[in-house]
C-alpha cells in the first residue's frame, strides 16, 4: 500500500473515533446545523491565512474559536435568536471567503479544495495533530460525558444538580469548532458536519443507551471512511464525498431494515 494511502487511512480513523460521541451529543442538543456555521467560519479562517501569508491552521483555529464564543454570547444575552445568529455567520463568512479566495494568487488552494478537502494530501504532522486532538477530546468526553448528556436531555435538571451548564456548553461548542478546524483539510468544510451527524443518525435506530449510540456511530464512521477511501482509490473519485455517501447508504439501509422488521412483527 502506498504511503499516502496509509496516511489517509490513519487520518480518517482518527477523525472517525471522535465523530461518534461528538455527533451524538450534537443531535441530543439539537444543534446539528451548528456544524455548518462553524465549518463556514473555518473556510473564512483558511482563506484569511492564505491571503496574508500566515499558517492557515492558526487563522482557521482562531476564527472558528471566535465564532463559537460569538454564538455563545449572542445566545446567552438573547441579542438575536440562535438560528438567526447561525444564519448570519454562515452566509456572511461564506461570502467573505469567496471574495478572499478570488484574491489569492494562482497556484494557491482553491475554494473547491476547502469545500471537499483532500485527505490524500495529509502528512505525518497532520496525523499527529489529529491523534493529539483525539487524546485530549476523548479524555474530556470521558470526564464530562454524563453531564453533557444530562445537559442535552434536561438542562434545568442539570442546573438543579449544580452542574456548570454554561461553562460545559462553551467547552462542548469549542470541541465541535476545533474538530471541524482540524478536519477541514481531510473532509472539507461542506462534508465535516455531515460526517458528524449522519453516523449518529444511523446509530440512533438500534441503540438503547447514549453510550451505545456514540460507540456505534464511531464504528459506522470508521467503516465508511475505510470503504470510502478504498472506493475512491479504485474508481478515482474524491475521497471525502465518497465517505459521506457511504454514511448515507448505511443510514438508508438501517431505515429500510427497521421498517422491514416493523412490518414483519406487526
Amino acid at each position: 500500500m502506498n504511503d499516502f494511502m496509509i496516511n489517509a487511512l490513519l487520518a480518517s480513523f482518527g477523525i472517525s473515533l471522535l465523530a461518534g460521541p461528538i455527533g451524538s451529543l450534537m443531535m441530543w442538543k439539537r444543534v446539528a446545523c451548528l456544524g455548518d456555521t462553524l465549518s463556514h467560519g473555518a473556510i473564512l479562517g483558511l482563506s484569511l491565512g492564505l491571503l496574508i501569508g500566515i499558517e492557515p491552521m492558526i487563522t482557521l483555529t482562531i476564527i472558528t474559536a471566535f465564532w463559537v464564543l460569538l454564538l455563545w454570547f449572542l445566545n446567552k444575552n438573547q441579542t438575536v435568536s440562535t438560528d438567526t445568529a447561525m444564519a448570519f455567520l454562515t452566509h456572511s463568512s461564506l461570502a467573505i471567503s469567496i471574495v478572499l479566495f478570488a484574491c489569492l494568487p494562482l497556484g494557491a488552494p482553491n475554494l473547491m479544495e476547502a469545500f471537499i478537502g483532500n485527505i490524500l494530501t495529509v502528512n505525518l504532522s497532520d496525523i499527529l495533530l489529529i491523534y493529539a486532538m483525539d487524546a485530549v477530546f476523548i479524555f474530556l468526553i470521558a470526564l464530562f460525558w454524563k453531564k453533557w448528556v444530562l445537559i442535552a436531555i434536561h438542562p434545568d435538571l442539570a442546573r438543579a444538580e449544580h452542574i456548570h451548564v454554561s461553562s460545559l456548553q462553551v467547552l462542548f461548542l469549542m470541541m465541535i469548532g476545533l474538530f471541524i478546524a482540524f478536519s477541514i483539510k481531510m473532509m472539507g468544510a461542506l462534508l465535516v458536519p455531515a460526517f458528524l451527524i449522519i453516523p449518529a443518525m444511523t446509530a440512533r435506530a438500534f441503540s438503547k443507551t447514549p453510550e451505545q449510540m456514540a460507540i456505534f456511530a464511531s464504528i459506522i464512521a470508521l467503516i465508511s471512511s475505510a470503504l470510502g477511501l478504498y472506493a475512491s482509490y479504485i474508481w478515482d473519485i474524491p475521497t471525502a464525498p465518497m465517505m459521506v455517501c457511504l454514511t448515507v447508504i448505511f443510514y438508508l439501509l438501517t431505515q429500510f431494515l427497521k421498517q422491514l422488521l416493523r412490518i414483519k412483527w406487526t
